[in-house]
Formats: C-alpha cells, structure tokens, sequence
C-alpha cells in the first residue's frame, strides 16, 4: 500500500510534496506568513437542505418563451 492511500491522500499531492522539500521550502520556518482574508459577504439567498425553495409561477410572456 502506498504512503498516499495509507494516508487517504492523492498520490500527485505527495508527489509535489516530496519536490518542495528536496528543494527546500518544506522546513520549518520557511513559510511566508499569509495576507489576513477580507470579511466575506454572501449577496444571495441560500437555501438550506432542510429548507425547500419556493417556485413562483411563470407569466404569460416567460411561460411563451419557455415553450420554443
């Protein structure tokens, strides 16, 4: 069995993994502190599984659209 499956990861993950480290950039210390993310804002509605979306009815001019 390989290490990746053994450890339920994608062979091509270890693959890179095993490139940064002979190249360096794995050790500790090495990596760059990252940007704080900005506060993120959800702009449409989201419905929940245990919610159910509610249909409105089609006017005349869409329902005709839909049809062709």
């Amino acid at each position: 069995m390989t290490v990746a499956r053994r450890h339920g990861v994608n062979a091509n993950q270890v693959f890179a993994w095993r490139q940064l480290y002979r190249q360096g950039l794995l050790k500790e210390g090495t990596a760059q502190p990252s940007a704080p993310l900005p506060p993120e804002k959800v702009s449409t509605p989201t419905v929940l599984p245990t919610e159910r979306a509610v249909r409105t009815p089609l006017k005349a001019d869409e329902r005709a659209v839909r049809k062709r």
